[in-house]
């Protein structure tokens, strides 16, 4: 069973995943699925692992439809930048939407 948490994935997990997508082009992604066999971990412990080779290790890992690869280029990065960018306004708006849910109804109680 593909079972871990980040927490609980070591660090040497952590390089192999960088090391199979650093061989990785624009041209030549690898899909999630090939990672999460090759290393039997979880859909979700690949992203976790993306997100921290990105946000701490400042690592280029660029993501589509063909999978993961290491952008050559900010040209090549663009597009997940984008995406990115895109994903955390999306985020925000859903949270502020929770949010306003509260501030109406606290505001009907005052009625």
């Amino acid at each position: 069973m593909m079972e871990h948490s980040l927490n609980a994935v070591s660090h040497r997990w952590k390089l192999n995943v960088q090391s199979m997508i650093e061989k990785c082009d624009r041209n030549h992604p690898v899909k999630s699925h090939h990672i999460q066999t090759r290393f039997q971990i979880t859909g979700v412990v690949v992203r976790e692992i993306v997100h921290h080779l990105r946000e701490v290790e400042n690592i280029p890992i660029c993501s589509g439809a063909g999978g993961y690869f290491l952008a050559q280029s900010i040209g090549e990065a663009q597009h997940t930048i984008k995406q990115l960018r895109s994903r955390a306004k999306s985020l925000n708006r859903a949270a502020e939407g929770i949010l306003d849910h509260y501030r109406k109804e606290e505001q009907l109680s005052l009625i």
